[in-house]
């Protein structure tokens, strides 16, 4: 008997998740993402936590993570991020539930369905461009907050960007 396996929906959206995660913990063992190290527990439970923008954390951050740690756990909290808000908004447009995004809303008007491959792409394009542009607002307000706190100019940016995608 012979058996294929064959790619659903489904299968590359888990299968998707899995590789941010295993990729996400083998990056926080480098030793250039820690002070000191951290266990493989450890980094898998971060990683997951990040992929799925859950915010929570076995380790202290600011003393286990190095700007690098920080930089790496922020790539699975913009990857959760992003995917969550994807499929939320598709199945709400989907069954015809209104978003709230005025520009989602002419997008579905000007599109008329989202069943194409095209249509489809726009609409994650429309909303990680409208992710990014409020994580760059939202860095650059916070950067200067933490500018005018005393922090130098990199670790003053670098700590804007970090609590912007933390925060949305």
């Amino acid at each position: 008997m012979r058996y294929t396996l064959s790619l659903t929906t489904l299968r590359l959206l888990v299968g998707s998740f899995a590789a941010v995660m295993a990729l996400g913990t083998l990056l926080l063992k480098l030793p250039a993402s820690t002070q000191g190290g951290i266990s493989w527990i450890d980094a898998f439970f971060v990683s997951v936590s990040a992929v799925s923008v859950t915010g929570l954390s076995t380790v202290d951050f600011p003393a286990t993570f190095t700007s690098f740690g920080g930089a790496v756990v922020m790539g699975p909290i913009q990857v959760g991020g992003l995917g969550i808000m994807t499929l939320a908004t598709l199945g709400a447009l989907v069954v015809g539930i209104w978003v709230g995004f005025r520009s989602l809303l002419s997008l579905r008007e000007e599109l008329g369905t989202i069943d194409s491959p095209r249509n489809t792409l726009a609409l994650v394009g429309q909303i990680a461009v409208f992710t990014l542009v409020l994580e760059l607002v939202g860095a650059l307000l916070l950067s200067v907050g933490f500018l005018r706190r005393g922090l130098g100019f990199g670790e003053g940016i670098f700590q804007g960007v970090f609590h912007a995608i933390m925060a949305f």
